[in-house]
């Protein structure tokens, strides 16, 4: 079993957490992409060498109000753009899971 935790707001940066992750001996960092975390050159090279030096591995979690399934077709595009942006982004921080919640359908 692995066991990890999410970004940490009151911490700074991704890399913060990457090493706070690794004091806990944590196996992964799921990174919020609700929370504005900035995805830049150097930062990826960084994280990159900290999870490869912790062994700490990363997951996405895609912000909850991320509606692929939108039946307004701009807004649709829009997601399914941003979503393609993470899959790219996924392949250079090595992130091989990304978790994703379908909003409810039905209200009560």
């Amino acid at each position: 079993m692995k066991i990890g935790m999410p970004t940490l707001t009151e911490l700074s940066d991704i890399l913060d957490n990457i090493k706070l992750c690794s004091e806990l001996n944590l196996d992964f960092l799921e990174i919020n992409l609700s929370l504005p975390f900035e995805f830049t050159d150097s930062l990826i090279f960084e994280a990159n060498r900290l999870t490869d030096k912790y062994g700490i591995e990363l997951t996405f979690h895609l912000p909850e109000n991320l509606d692929i399934a939108q039946t307004e077709p701009i807004i649709r595009t829009a997601y399914l753009k941003y979503f393609d942006t993470i899959i790219e982004l996924s392949k250079k921080l090595n992130v091989k899971l990304i978790n994703m919640h379908l909003p409810c359908l039905y209200h009560q």
